[in-house]
């Protein structure tokens, strides 16, 4: 005869069901946010992220990969990452009209400033940065550009302005003679770059009621009463509480 035993087990715990279900919440909203954290909102990982340092100084690349560490005076950061001696005379990269030393220099100029005059940013007349960026306006579809010199694209004659706010006629080019006082572009000046004083953009000085252009402008400017005439504001108009 086989004699069994029996064991008395402990009797398990048993959550009340609403607390059951809390708590499950709970581990979800716990694994979700380590996915989160690990993953951030996509399925992918997110890179982690890279905090640069510089530890040489002949070089100016930095531990991420960039070029974020500063040279020692007199260098400058070459296309490889090293340090190097400046040159005087080679313009800084992306710097206008200074070499790589940091003096002034009229030979980097980094855009054409007054396309009709042929005139770059640096303030140097028939400028190579000019050269077919405008054409003459005297000799349309004569092949010659503002600064003298020959343009295939203005062997083009223009009829009309195409594209008011690149300032642009049929012929693709830049045409202040076609499009120039018909939208207005930075302050004071219109989408050719041309002084425009229709082209105000705010009031910089109330008590002469005079916008950014010069003008006197009641539309940009606040009422000011004007001191010297009682009921008058400094625009010239009848202003009640003057």
């Amino acid at each position: 005869m086989r004699v069994g035993v029996v064991v008395n087990m402990p009797e398990r715990s048993r959550l009340d069901p609403l607390q059951a279900k809390s708590a499950s919440l709970l581990t979800r909203v716990v694994a979700l946010a380590g996915a989160i954290a690990l993953f951030g909102c996509s399925r992918h990982p997110k890179p982690p992220t890279c905090v640069p340092s510089c530890s040489d100084s002949a070089s100016c690349r930095d531990s991420c990969g960039g070029t974020s560490c500063a040279c020692p005076d007199g260098d400058v950061c070459d296309g490889s990452g090293a340090c190097v001696p400046c040159t005087v005379g080679v313009c800084m990269a992306l710097a206008a009209c200074i070499d790589e030393c940091g003096n002034a220099d009229g030979a980097c100029p980094t855009n054409c400033a007054q396309p009709d005059a042929c005139v770059d940013n640096c303030g140097v007349a028939k400028s190579v940065i000019c050269a077919g960026v405008e054409c003459d306006p005297a000799l349309p579809g004569g092949c010659r550009d503002t600064c003298g010199s020959y343009a295939a694209n203005c062997c083009c004659v223009p009829s009309s302005c195409t594209d008011l706010l690149r300032c642009t006629d049929d012929c693709g080019n830049l045409d202040p003679s076609q499009c120039q006082g018909q939208m207005c572009g930075s302050s004071c000046h219109d989408t050719c770059g041309e002084p425009d004083a229709a082209c105000w953009s705010t009031c910089t000085d109330p008590t002469r009621c005079q916008d950014d252009c010069g003008n006197v402008n009641p539309n940009a400017c606040p009422i000011v009463c004007d001191p010297n005439q009682p009921g008058f504001d400094t625009c010239g108009n009848l202003a009640d509480g003057c």
